[in-house]
């Protein structure tokens, strides 16, 4: 490959785009194997449940037609508000038939959330299953029957749809059960379907995802039905996924990978095994991840980086299973220290572990690197990913001029699988894309002579340090690396003299002594941040220790909160 000068790099790809929408192609793998199992679920209480792709079909189409007797669905806005179970994926691919624009909102929202975001979309209908949650049963009822939760916010829906027992309220009087809908008779329905289906096409939005609020308000970015398919097809391809492949997911269905994993059901045929995330706050959560991948003979597993930890501190559980068909790993959405990894790799000599970067805008995957045994050891390589097929991206300053390669800058990235908007909120995205179809990403990094790319953090995040500009990921990689550090966060607290001044948030190992160990640590701080000539230091300004770190929705670290504790912790106030 040419060396390159600028942060530009495109990597087309030799195969075409999909001219198929989702239902389409899983009818179509429905033909092919009726019989096998496309998806398996573990539920809250461990027990398994799957379905097949010929039930799948059945199941989907069934509701699809019993809705389309109703003129309930295309064109709609329809908004899915449950945990995972395998009625989530019946209701998405039936409304995906029905050309539904469906709205999915984490079922860890609360009903106040549901209602403003069912408010500011404009939904028509709204799906959801609250038997095992009666608390939001409650709130939800109450807040159908006022037509409002808070302030401002209110909604009217022509349709509600519940799983279990009927919810009982005024939605023009169209309140349906999801049970008693599967067992309507469907011969009419299905000539009404027929049609209906005519009208998808590829460009018409299909889903709206809400983006994890690590820049700000989450905001529903919407996809179309190609985008989605172009997504998977990429993404597959890069991670080598096909119908042979057993992947296992832990993220709930309203996060892009949930979700990607759903539709690589129909795009690609593969089987899909899921638990439901309430089993990753067990006890017993890494015995029962591992007991599952091995059982179920998964080849792919992607792992969330807390669970990667719990590993690497209780690898004697690993004995227990038999994983031999496991061919990889795959983890990222947030910093993953190298030092972690390569414990991680230590333990699974066999397993390739693919770092990855994506966004919920993207919905593909940007970037990767693929690392084993005998690579991890190349620190300076680390986290150097390589950009995926489909995929532009480039590294911009402030001006939005490339930057020369080597150089930090924004990410900015263009690919056909980019979000079409952020739904209802179209000043959000003229600040979020350009009118080439760019998306500035607020992400900092840098992109060397090969076109690969890292990824050093949040333009949010970033440090003004008198007249330096400091990236936590720099501090964060060094300061994992002693031994009395199990996880490290770094933010950004207020200075008179010099702006803003270096915080390092620290979970210890060992939960005892705190006096002795930050000593040692501000000890080995000047060890590894000697002062310049000048006298100064580059080493953090304050150590702080947590028990553990707060999480976003989308369990990462959540330096908002960080920030707003070690503020309080150090009684510091904001620089005016």
């Amino acid at each position: 490959m040419e060396k390159k000068e600028l942060s530009y790099m495109h990597q087309p790809h030799s195969r075409e785009f999909g001219h198929q929408t989702i239902f389409q192609l899983l009818d179509k793998r429905a033909a092919e194997r009726p019989k096998d199992e496309a998806v398996i679920l573990y539920d809250e209480q461990s027990k398994r449940h799957c379905l097949t792709f010929g039930k799948l079909h059945f199941l989907s189409q069934t509701l699809a037609a019993a809705m389309a007797t109703k003129d309930l669905g295309y064109g709609d806005k329809v908004a899915i508000f449950m945990p995972t179970c395998l009625e989530f994926i019946v209701c998405f691919m039936a409304l995906n038939r029905l050309g539904t624009n469906v709205i999915v909102i984490p079922f860890s929202e609360s009903v106040g959330v549901l209602s403003d975001v069912l408010s500011d979309s404009k939904c028509s209908g709204l799906f959801c299953h609250l038997d095992q949650d009666q608390r939001k049963k409650k709130d939800l009822i109450d807040a159908l029957h006022k037509k409002k939760i808070s302030a401002g916010a209110q909604f009217v829906l022509k349709y509600l749809v519940t799983v279990g027992n009927l919810i009982q309220c005024d939605v023009s009087g169209n309140s349906y059960q999801y049970e008693v809908l599967l067992a309507s008779e469907k011969t009419t329905g299905l000539k009404l379907l027929q049609q209906i289906e005519t009208k998808v096409q590829l460009d018409n939005p299909a889903m709206n995802l809400l983006t994890s609020g690590s820049s700000g308000k989450p905001k529903l970015c919407q996809f179309t039905n190609q985008s989605l398919v172009v997504a998977i097809e990429t993404t597959s391809d890069r991670l080598n996924i096909n119908s042979k492949s057993r992947l296992f997911r832990t993220w709930p269905f309203s996060w892009a990978p949930g979700i990607g994993a759903l539709l690589t059901i129909a795009v690609n045929g593969a089987t899909c095994v899921f638990l439901s995330p309430v089993l990753l706050l067990k006890e017993n959560r890494i015995e029962f991840f591992f007991k599952v991948l091995s059982e179920e003979k998964c080849n792919f597993a992607s792992v969330p980086p807390a669970l990667i930890y719990d590993t690497i501190n209780n690898p004697s559980v690993l004995s227990s299973f038999d994983l031999s068909c496991l061919q990889s790993f795959e983890s990222g959405g947030q910093l993953l220290l190298h030092t972690q990894i390569a414990k991680f790799i230590d333990l699974f000599p066999n397993v390739d572990f693919i770092l990855v970067y994506g966004a919920t805008e993207t919905f593909g995957l940007v970037s990767s690197a693929t690392y084993k045994k005998e690579n991890i050891s190349n620190t300076e390589q680390y986290g150097v990913m390589e950009v995926g097929p489909h995929f532009e991206v480039k590294v911009v300053d402030p001006r939005g001029n490339i930057v020369p390669v080597n150089n930090f800058g924004e990410i900015y990235i263009r690919s056909p699988t980019i979000f079409l908007e952020y739904l209802g909120n179209p000043q959000a995205t003229l600040d979020s894309k350009t009118r080439t179809g760019w998306w500035r990403s607020q992400d900092i990094g840098t992109m060397d002579n090969k076109g690969k790319i890292k990824i050093l953090g949040r333009m949010g995040n970033a440090i003004n340090r008198a007249t330096e500009l400091l990236y936590p990921a720099e501090f964060e990689v060094k300061i994992s690396k002693n031994h009395l550090v199990a996880k490290v966060a770094v933010v950004a607290v207020p200075d008179q003299r010099l702006y803003e001044e270096v915080c390092a948030c620290v979970v210890l190992k060992d939960q005892g002594d705190h006096d002795s160990q930050r000593a040692e640590l501000e000890e080995w701080y000047e060890e590894v941040w000697p002062e310049s000539a000048d006298g100064a230091s580059l080493r953090p300004g304050y150590t702080i220790f947590f028990k553990e770190f707060p999480l976003t929705r989308t369990m990462k670290p959540d330096r908002r909160k960080l920030r707003k504790m070690a503020l309080e912790n150090l009684g510091l106030q904001e620089v005016k």
